[in-house]
């Protein structure tokens, strides 16, 4: 059976996912703080190999970044879970929607008559 990253994103929702990335943080804080001499020591050696390898580790960064944006866009909503995916003019239910000037517009495309 061959690996299949997409299907193994998609298991997850982006909620998911956040929560896992939220979850994974929060172990490692603890961690530190249970473990104040390793974590020193840790970040002194992280912290020459950023400054010796800078290149390198800014490229590792730029590549977690897009990776991290691939799977948010693999995987789905927590609502859309199993669900097929609508347009938005389906979804839409025809009430004016606000602007920021506070006027109003609506999806109908209506003009006004000038008097």
């Amino acid at each position: 059976m061959a690996f299949d990253p997409v299907a193994k994103i998609r298991e997850r929702s982006r909620e998911g996912w956040a929560e896992f990335a939220k979850e994974w943080l929060t172990n490692r804080r603890i961690w530190i703080q249970e473990n104040p001499e390793r974590a020193a020591i840790g970040g002194l050696v992280a912290g020459i190999v950023i400054v010796v390898f800078f290149k390198v580790v800014a490229w590792a960064i730029f590549l977690l970044a897009v990776f991290a944006a691939v799977v948010w866009i693999i995987a789905q909503p927590e609502g859309q879970q199993g669900a097929k995916t609508t347009t938005p003019s389906a979804s839409y239910n025809g009430a004016p929607t606000h602007r920021k000037n506070g006027s109003q517009s609506s999806h109908e495309g209506s003009r006004e008559e000038p008097s």
